[in-house]
């Protein structure tokens, strides 16, 4: 590691600019970066046992003061009795309330002023306190308090140290070591481990501009000046001035291939990376999918390519991971289970995707593993080629609010268990190979507001259990196979604002209970087998919402 060590200085050149340091040997990067975490680690266990160590000798040196003040004491009441005796012997009587003026022990104050001295030195380190303070050399630590008692701690490129927060940790400050004139300060403000992992990710920077045409981007303010590199446009850090977000959504000319320009782990504290509507290409390399931090990622509307790696299930921490509008292809990974704390997931493409099928690569079926993600809150895999059915797991996800399937190549029947999904509002699995009948579970979704089967294979009659959506406010079984009468539990959706039933072989006579139908705004029956009298119920008796009504094909009057 020394050997290591060595060549970093050079590298990295760290007497002079660190804008012109170099980032061709990803080799010696990953070992540097390595060296750097485990020196930190090792930094972090010497300063806990000095401060130890320091405690131990201010509580010794406490006793030897009690010691000396007591064996002071001793002396001075041997000498009072001496007195006393020689008062006796002498025939003269001995006042006790005369005390003899004493000279104040040097050796004694310098031990007290030196434990009091040490006390402050280490109130910043959490030394003495029993409130769980520790010692933050560990870059992987939690980030400080700002503005804390040590210092205030800054957000950008520059030195300063921190406090201890109101959490009880203790950020960087000073560190001790004891020489022939005892414990002397040593400046921690900006440890040189600290120092190189920022130097580490300006280069990244650095090159990560070069790669993708910087000169030449829309904006770029700050970039590759002296201004800390929290002054460049879109980079944020956090109070150790390491990155945490990186942002460059929207802007033009940001173009180039990503596959090596990140490098495994050097940004590893980086919390959000968002290249959102950029021209960026290459695939989801190591470089990205070893940002074990990262909180965010939006790569949608670029032109990343290649598979979704398993290595995609590293990012533990992840909340939202979009990659629709992309040229992403191939099966979703089942190492996306450890994806625990996933709020959204985007693999989609928009209505307006210029690839010349308008649809994303993604393929195969929706892995069980899916269910999973119990903190999923949002999913779009719509205009992709996902196939197979829907798998039962699915329903675990009883935070999701949003399944977007349509538009894909999926098929079989909704399986039962989907009624279980009571946080469900918008269902849209139109455009598929769905088929079979509706299950009378789906019934089940009290916050349905939105239910999409257009366009499948969907077939038998409507289950009366549809008419317990009570919040429902689109309903589109259009062009599909359903038949039978419509039951008169549909009353029931008094929230519903359209309804359409075109294209299918229901029949029979419009129900009386779509009276109830208050908010109903479009109404579409044509091109089915409904007859009979009825259409009066909701044409005439609530024309007052009902601005459109489809009747052509069909057999029903007023």
């Amino acid at each position: 590691m020394e050997d290591v060590w060595v060549r970093v200085c050079s590298f990295l050149d760290v007497g002079g600019d660190l804008v012109r340091t170099t980032t061709a040997n990803h080799g010696l990067r990953d070992a540097v970066l390595k060296f750097a975490f485990e020196e930190c680690s090792s930094l972090e266990a010497q300063m806990s046992s000095l401060l130890a160590q320091r405690k131990a000798e201010r509580q010794a040196a406490r006793e030897a003061v009690r010691a000396a003040k007591a064996a002071k004491a001793r002396a001075r009441e041997m000498r009072r009795e001496q007195r006393r005796l020689e008062a006796e012997a002498m025939g003269l009587a001995y006042d006790e309330t005369v005390e003899e003026e004493e000279e104040e022990d040097d050796e004694i104050v310098k031990m007290e002023q030196a434990i009091v001295e040490s006390e402050d030195e280490d109130d910043g380190h959490g030394g003495d306190e029993d409130d769980g303070g520790q010692v933050g050399m560990s870059l992987e630590a939690e980030e400080p308090e700002l503005g804390g008692g040590g210092g205030g701690g800054h957000s950008e490129g520059g030195s300063g140290c921190y406090g201890k927060s109101h959490h009880g940790h203790v950020g960087y400050g000073e560190s001790y070591r004891r020489g022939s004139g005892g414990w002397k300060a040593v400046d921690l403000s900006v440890p040189p481990l600290l120092r190189l992992a920022r130097a580490i990710e300006r280069a990244v920077l650095v090159r990560f501009y070069q790669a993708t045409g910087g000169d030449e981007w829309s904006r770029r303010s700050g970039w590759l000046t002296s201004k800390p590199v929290t002054r460049w446009q879109g980079v944020v850090c956090d109070g150790r001035g390491l990155l945490s977000r990186l942002n460059l959504e929207r802007i033009a000319k940001l173009d180039g291939d990503l596959s090596h320009v990140l490098g495994r782990g050097l940004l590893r504290f980086c919390q959000q990376l968002c290249l959102f509507n950029t021209n960026v290409s290459g695939h989801l390399s190591p470089g990205v999918t070893s940002l074990t931090n990262l909180r965010l990622l939006r790569l949608n509307k670029t032109r990343i390519n290649g598979p979704i790696p398993p290595e995609i299930g590293n990012l533990v921490n992840l909340v939202e991971l979009w990659l629709s509008d992309t040229n992403v292809s191939g099966p979703i990974p089942r190492e996306i289970r450890h994806l625990i704390h996933l709020e959204r997931l985007g693999l989609s493409a928009s209505e307006h995707n210029q690839s010349t099928t308008g649809r994303m690569g993604i393929n195969g079926s929706i892995p069980p593993e899916i269910g999973e993600l119990r903190s999923l809150k949002k999913l779009w895999l719509q205009r992709t080629r996902i196939s197979g059915p829907i798998p039962p797991e699915i329903a675990k996800l009883q935070n999701l609010t949003h399944l977007y399937l349509f538009a894909t190549d999926i098929s079989g029947s909704i399986p039962k268990e989907i009624g279980n999904m009571e946080s469900l509002q918008y269902l849209h699995l139109e455009q598929t190979d769905l088929s079979g009948p509706i299950p009378p579970q789906i019934g089940g979704l009290k916050n349905l507001e939105e239910l999409y089967l257009s366009e499948t294979y969907i077939s038998g009659s409507i289950p009366c259990e549809l008419g317990s959506l009570v919040r429902l406010k689109r309903l589109w079984l259009m062009h599909t196979s359903l038949s039978g009468h419509l039951p008169p539990e549909l009353g029931g959706l008094r929230q519903c604002l359209y309804i359409c039933l075109n294209n299918t072989a229901i029949s029979g006579p419009l129900p009386g209970s779509f009276s109830q139908l208050a908010n109903l705004r479009e109404l579409y029956l044509h091109d089915t087998e409904l007859e009979g009298r009825g259409l009066g119920i909701v044409w005439g008796y609530r024309s007052a919402a009902l601005n459109s009504l489809n009747r052509s094909g069909c057999a029903i009057t007023v």
